[in-house]
């Protein structure tokens, strides 16, 4: 054999072996992929119901046996930010089944928007007449309407602005990362639906007697988000809407964001709403003046919670400032990492009577009453057992469901927990092994 063939050969040996050793390194899932596929599983199996996210309680902590779901009211934001996790998931790794997951859930979406017979007039769930989860929505109450020529009932007379904020939220992410026509045409028309229902009224959302149950006077982040994604999905319709609203908005969009921050531990899931309206409208501006105003107002946001070790809100900084990354991501699946240290069930938490977590006093602006809180992050392992971990305070002592209808054996979908993982997977942040 001559020189050049033995070295040939010696070369095409050694690039074999690089590749063997590489797929079979990447053959291997580390725990937070193992937990990220776990937890998929139990949420298409178990958590998805009607094709909406619910929480579950089981018989007991040990048990696997339903005993009913719960819940119902925050289904459209969980619902929503699950259709997220199916898309950073479908563009991470190509797998049919979160298209599959995320057709499903837009076709819960679908029902909410138009079970009233008011399209776009979003509702917290729905189920035909005569299924058995009616009557499990909390006090009772239930409005008859019709989907595809089906008599319902649906839940939801005071809607909120997080719910739709959320929904947004999920089809935005699902429309750009996944590549399918006919889902693609589906959110289309459901945002089509949202905005024209709500400029229709004025940026409200109605009640069945026509009163006011939600309005967005005032919430100029999210008017100006919903419209850019309807920018995004149906240009031909939206642009110039945008363009002329945001003329006038753009500057306010810091304001909400500076008067929340007067109150940085009160109602904490502000701060998930202001970072997932925060995150689309500026990673789909193009107007590099608009995109620095929008940059400036999320600043605002990470001088009020960007100590508070919030895996979810790095996630969203870090996909739209891409200088950020060296920074948050290490730190970031390190924070994966610590959920994991957390039980899967509900469970008391009680920290208060820790003499080793250093406390103070802290009094909300609009009371006279104190309220102890910790005085650093808690570990995540030892914050209290909620619905979706990154919309609590990371300084909250005690806890058990926030208030919720839960026990020991209630188990929320895991969604705070695949969500970042599938974006840190995106952003080339964690690797499979990780």
């Amino acid at each position: 054999m001559s020189t050049i063939a033995r070295r040939t050969a010696r070369g095409v040996a050694t690039l074999l072996f690089l590749f063997v050793a590489a797929a079979a390194h990447a053959a291997v899932p580390g725990p937070l992929t193992e937990a990220a596929y776990r937890l998929e599983t139990e949420q298409a199996e178990v958590h998805i119901v009607r094709d909406l996210l619910l929480e579950v309680t089981f018989t007991s902590p040990e048990s696997d046996e339903v005993v009913n779901y719960i819940s119902f009211g925050d289904s459209p934001i969980w619902t929503g930010h699950y259709l997220a996790a199916q898309a950073y998931r479908y563009s991470v790794t190509g797998d049919p089944q979160a298209v599959e997951n995320a057709r499903r859930v837009v076709g819960g979406i679908t029902r909410l928007l138009h079970v009233t017979g008011e399209p776009g007039r979003l509702v917290r769930f729905a189920v035909p007449q005569g299924d058995p989860l009616a009557d499990q929505w909390v006090g009772g109450e239930r409005f008859e309407g019709s989907y595809e020529g089906v008599p319902h009932y649906w839940t939801g007379a005071f809607i909120s602005r997080d719910q739709y904020s959320g929904v947004m939220f999920g089809m935005a992410l699902a429309y750009d990362l996944i590549d399918d026509d006919a889902l693609r045409r589906q959110i289309r028309s459901n945002v089509r639906v949202i905005l024209d229902y709500l400029m229709a009224n004025g940026w409200t959302a109605k009640r069945p007697d026509g009163s006011i149950a939600t309005a967005w006077w005032g919430s100029f982040d999210q008017i100006l988000n919903y419209l850019q994604i309807g920018k995004r999905v149906d240009p031909w319709r939206y642009t110039w809407t945008y363009w002329g609203y945001s003329r006038s908005l753009s500057r306010l969009v810091p304001v909400p964001y500076l008067i929340e921050s007067v109150d940085v531990h009160g109602s904490y899931f502000k701060w998930n709403l202001d970072h997932i309206n925060a995150f689309n409208l500026i990673r789909l501006e193009r107007n590099r003046r608009l995109r620095g105003r929008y940059v400036e107002a999320l600043n605002v946001l990470r001088r009020a919670t960007g100590s508070h070790q919030n895996a979810h809100f790095n996630r969203l900084v870090m996909g739209v400032v891409p200088g950020s990354r060296p920074a948050l991501g290490p730190a970031t699946v390190g924070y994966l990492h610590d959920w994991l240290e957390r039980p899967r069930r509900y469970w008391p938490v009680v920290n208060s009577t820790d003499p080793s977590i250093a406390k103070r006093t802290y009094r909300p602006p609009t009371s006279q009453t104190t309220v102890t809180i910790a005085r650093d992050p808690l570990p995540i392992a030892r914050r209290p057992s909620t619905d979706f971990l990154w919309q609590r305070s990371a300084f909250q002592l005690d806890g058990f469901g926030d208030g919720r209808n839960v026990t020991t054996g209630s188990q929320a979908p895991g969604v705070d927990f695949t969500l970042p993982y599938w974006m840190g997977r995106y952003y080339g942040l964690i690797g499979e092994g990780d």
